[in-house]
């Protein structure tokens, strides 16, 4: 009987879990990796690239390649919802897993302060950096 286990999120979390896996993936583990984009992001250099000092490019790897050499599988889609040793992802694929590892991020806080989620501009994304 094989173990599987699902990954959720590209961030360094998911990119960690596949790597720390890499050894048991294919072999005796069947690891399916999910995220809505297959990239990493520097978030650290962000700001670099909203000063203009850095090329989106510089601060994004895809991790398509790098799933294939873990022998992760890798699905690009949302999930939607979080059942009992099931996904649903926004397509209506349904993912089957033994473990599951969520890694899906951060998002920007706000803190509450009247006015800032609409006038404040969060630096999460390379899209965030460009604006």
């Amino acid at each position: 009987m094989t173990t599987s286990i699902a990954i959720v999120g590209s961030g360094f979390a998911g990119v960690e879990a596949v790597k720390r896996l890499a050894s048991l993936c294919g072999e005796r583990i069947d690891c399916t990796w999910i995220t809505q984009r297959p990239e990493l992001v520097f978030l650290p250099s962000l700001p670099e690239v909203a000063g203009g000092r850095l090329e989106p490019s510089d601060v994004r790897w895809r991790v398509d390649g790098f799933a294939r050499e873990a022998g992760a599988e890798l699905i690009v889609g949302r999930v939607t919802a979080v059942e009992k040793n099931r996904l649903l992802l926004d397509n209506g694929d349904k993912i089957g897993y033994d473990y599951l590892i969520l890694a899906t991020g951060a998002a920007p806080a706000f803190f509450n302060v009247p006015g800032a989620r609409e006038h404040a501009v969060p630096l999460y994304s390379v899209e965030d950096a460009l604006k």
